[in-house]
């Protein structure tokens, strides 16, 4: 070691300008690690944006199908390495430097670290989607993936994703595989009962349609029945009539010289004062 020591002074006043040679490189490595000047501010605001529309708490993917969600995922992956990473692997004063380079960095870091927050299992976030999606229709079934509503055709493909990819596959498996699914996917409870509540909130919902529906029958029998409030004894009564009526020994009829009291719509004093008055 020693030996060493000794060539490297030895070199040192051979070169005397190894130092000043050092010190460019260093801030040369220093510079290649930082991020260019780039427009990170408003690719945060397309992720948000992005994020809002899709009604996910999930960051977009780099490695989606979709190109916009890709493009996305690409410039969240650069922010987050190139920016927030770097950013705290920085000493207090190359942060407050930092800081003064890219005075919305804060903001940047904020947000992303609400994104991480909030990250939850994709079968998570849609089933959350499809609920949110009955409430706010107040609709008694499930969504259609033949509906002429793009957005309702989205529901039912996540819907459908949650059955076939989640739910199923964890309701297949012996106590064992279910521990080691519940262990691996913690999110499985609250999907459950998640899809309880879709049913109870559906169930709900027929119910107020059902009811709606009687209502409307009831307000279109009164139009025809100049207002009047049906009976649930209606149809007997009607029935009673027309047996008594109709039956071959002393048939319930009006006489010819009788007169007609209808008392439909009086009270019991008044039909008494209006026999009384007849009477008279």
């Amino acid at each position: 070691m020693k030996y060493d020591e000794d060539k490297k002074r030895l070199y040192e006043q051979e070169n005397p300008e190894i130092f000043e040679i050092i010190e460019i490189m260093n801030f040369v490595d220093k510079k290649e690690k930082e991020p260019p000047i780039y427009p990170y501010i408003d690719n945060i605001a397309l992720i948000v944006n992005w994020m809002n529309k899709h009604h996910t708490v999930n960051s977009p993917s780099p490695k989606s199908s979709d190109e916009e969600e890709k493009s996305l995922g690409t410039k969240m992956r650069y922010i987050r390495y190139h920016y927030v990473n770097y950013y705290y692997s920085l000493s207090q004063n190359e942060r407050e430097e930092f800081e003064q380079r890219y005075p919305r960095i804060k903001e940047v870091i904020d947000i992303v670290e609400q994104i991480d927050k909030r990250k939850m299992s994709i079968y998570l976030q849609r089933a959350k989607n499809v609920k949110d999606w009955i409430i706010a229709n107040n609709s008694p079934r499930m969504p259609f993936k033949s509906s002429k509503d793009e957005y309702e055709r989205e529901m039912a493909f996540q819907l459908s994703s949650i059955k076939n990819n989640y739910l199923k596959k964890y309701y297949k498996l012996e106590n064992e595989g279910k521990r080691e699914f519940e262990r691996k996917n913690p999110d499985i409870f609250e999907v459950i009962e998640i899809f309880g509540e879709i049913n109870d909130i559906r169930r709900i919902n027929q119910r107020k349609i059902r009811i709606l529906e009687k209502t409307k029958n009831i307000k279109k029998w009164m139009e025809k029945s100049d207002n009047r409030i049906p009976s649930k004894h209606s149809k007997d009564i009607e029935e009673r009539d027309y047996r008594d009526s109709h039956r071959e020994i002393s048939p319930l009829k009006q006489a010819d010289d009788a007169i007609l009291v209808d008392s439909s719509d009086m009270t019991i004093d008044e039909v008494v004062n209006k026999i009384i008055d007849l009477c008279k």
